[in-house]
């Protein structure tokens, strides 16, 4: 059974991009474990035809006019009403990608232009973490 699964599984390549300042300690674990993950199942036979990971340092905007056209979904999650999204993410909404993010920053703005339905809200909003 798990063969049939498989035959009818669209290949996915997931793409985390990020930095990770040398005195953000917490930063620089996350993109540890991204790596690590990425090595893992990047690796391993089962799973390698149908999923890959792979971790792009230095995000920038050179980066993303390469990375945004190819996108089907973006995910901008940050501390609600701690930090900002970035403007990126209006990029990934105005090609037509699916948004999932927390309420901050500039996904304040992308929800109210392409509205609620069209936003997949992750996380708390900062009136309710208080």
């Amino acid at each position: 059974m798990r063969d049939e699964v498989r035959k009818n599984t669209t290949p996915r390549t997931v793409i985390i991009g990020g930095k990770a300042f040398a005195t953000y300690t917490n930063a620089q674990r996350i993109v540890k474990l991204v790596n690590d993950v990425g090595a893992v199942v990047n690796t391993d036979p089962q799973v390698n035809n149908y999923l890959k990971v792979v971790f792009v340092p230095n995000y920038n905007v050179s980066v993303v006019e390469m990375l945004i056209p190819g996108s089907e979904l973006s995910q901008h999650i940050s501390t609600s009403g701690m930090e900002a999204s970035g403007t990126s993410n209006m990029k990934f909404s105005l090609n037509g990608c699916l948004i999932i993010g927390t309420l901050d920053g500039a996904n304040v703005e992308i929800r109210e232009e392409i509205g609620d339905e069209n936003f997949f809200l992750s996380g708390a909003t900062a009136k309710s973490r208080f």
